[in-house]
């Protein structure tokens, strides 16, 4: 009964299936000349095929509209991830392993720059027990009376090689006072505190001092004793402690009472002695029209190498060069300064006497002496010298002979002008790189 109908539908099928692969350019040139013919001479077939020709001559969504570049397969990425495929999988597996690898080696590589403040880090944790982080007085074990000042941090060794060596890292300011006792036999015991800064360390054996500190910089000042102390009375010894730079070990000082010093990253360790009066001659005539004709307050006092004196001017610098040895003091100067030397000196056997020589740098000369007492003034490009008098004199073959304390004066190019030698009482300078003698 359905059979008529049935047939009518399998011939529409194949003629939408023939009309589908003849837009698609499927079929062979037998049946495209024979679906042609049918589109213009069977009206029926036309009228049926007429809407699915139209939509096939149609543009497509990506002709009027084309996507940006890269979104078909960034889609087909996400849909593969979702979707679990197996190259995924690996991606996603070697994403984690290379974020794994980055991360150790950051961390090794922070671990290497840092090695030096991790190990520090781990032996100060290790080796050293908290004394106090607040503000206070405190006693260590070996009697050591300490004064803790605010916002600072106290700790001492756990275990001492030496029951009378004692050492203390300090961050911050504290005030110390080392005592040495009087033993059974009536003689003093030996004692020493080290302590440890940022940038050196202190050894005090009997003092009392103060130490601040302040990143890679420390200040130390010794006051002078209370001798009314019990005990005190039979260690009549000036107090003193000892001061070295942690980059350069084999340049200590000595800063006795009433002296300050300090230690700083990249410098040797400094002594700053108590300030004393000067007379100084000023120099005629004076650096520039506006210089005063007058000596300049006294500041500060410094000394180099225990021979040698500096009294700098307000606002002066002395700074020693690394390049420095144990018989060459170098150091560049800014502003005003007299340096006392100790004086030139003959053996038994007539052969000369040297302590150290310096060398002084400023912006416009180069000063150098064996031992003398010289002024050196440096103003812009011009550079003042004076080597004062200190009469020395002599015993020569049961003779005194006055002696003459030298400096030589050098321009900042010798192979334009001679050095030239001062002796005491006169004096000389460097304006613009040339040498101009004063009569």
């Amino acid at each position: 009964m359905n059979e008529p109908s049935d047939r009518g539908d399998m011939i529409v099928i194949d003629d939408v299936e023939l009309l589908t692969r003849y837009l698609n350019e499927q079929l062979d040139a037998e049946r495209v000349a024979i679906v042609r013919r049918r589109l213009q001479e069977d009206r029926a077939f036309q009228d049926w095929a007429a809407p699915l020709v139209l939509a096939f001559r149609l543009p497509a969504d990506s002709d009027t509209r084309p996507r940006p570049p890269g979104e078909i397969e960034k889609h087909w990425d996400r849909f593969t991830k979702a979707a679990g495929f197996v190259h995924q999988r690996r991606a996603a597996r070697k994403r984690r392993l290379w974020i794994v690898a980055i991360a150790i080696a950051a961390l090794g590589l922070g671990a290497f720059l840092m090695r030096g403040r991790i190990r520090d880090a781990w032996a100060d944790r290790r080796d050293f027990a908290l004394v106090s982080d607040k503000p206070g007085h405190f006693i260590l074990p070996d009697s050591t009376s300490v004064e803790l000042g605010p916002n600072s941090r106290l700790r001492i060794r756990k275990k001492s090689t030496d029951p009378d060596f004692y050492a203390v890292k300090l961050d911050g300011t504290a005030r110390f006072l080392v005592r040495r006792w009087l033993t059974t036999g009536g003689t003093m015991k030996p004692h020493v505190l080290n302590v440890i800064l940022p940038a050196g360390m202190l050894l005090a054996f009997s003092a009392d001092f103060s130490v601040a500190t302040h990143g890679d910089t420390a200040d130390i000042a010794v006051f002078r004793r209370d001798r009314s102390l019990p005990g005190a009375s039979a260690d009549p010894n000036p107090d003193f402690v000892m001061l070295t730079s942690n980059d350069f070990r084999l340049r200590q000082i000595s800063i006795g009472e009433d002296e300050r010093g300090r230690v700083r990253k990249g410098a040797p360790a400094e002594r700053f002695l108590p300030p004393e009066p000067l007379t100084l001659a000023p120099l005629d005539p004076p650096l520039s029209e506006h210089a005063p004709a007058t000596a300049p307050q006294h500041g500060d006092t410094i000394m180099l190498r225990d021979s040698i004196r500096v009294f700098l001017d307000p606002g002066a610098k002395v700074q020693e060069d690394p390049s420095s040895t144990d018989k060459v003091v170098i150091v560049t100067l800014t502003g005003s300064a007299r340096f006392r030397m100790r004086p030139f000196a003959l053996r038994e056997n007539m052969m000369p006497v040297f302590d150290n020589t310096l060398r002084v740098h400023t912006r416009a000369s180069v000063v150098a002496s064996v031992g003398a007492d010289f002024q050196v003034r440096a103003l812009g490009d011009t550079t003042a010298v004076e080597v004062l008098d200190r009469h020395l004199v002599a015993t020569i073959g049961g003779r005194a002979v006055p002696l003459m304390e030298r400096v030589l004066l050098f321009a900042p190019d010798t192979s334009l002008t001679e050095p030239q030698m001062l002796h005491s009482g006169e004096h000389a300078r460097v304006v613009r790189g040339q040498l101009v003698s004063s009569p």
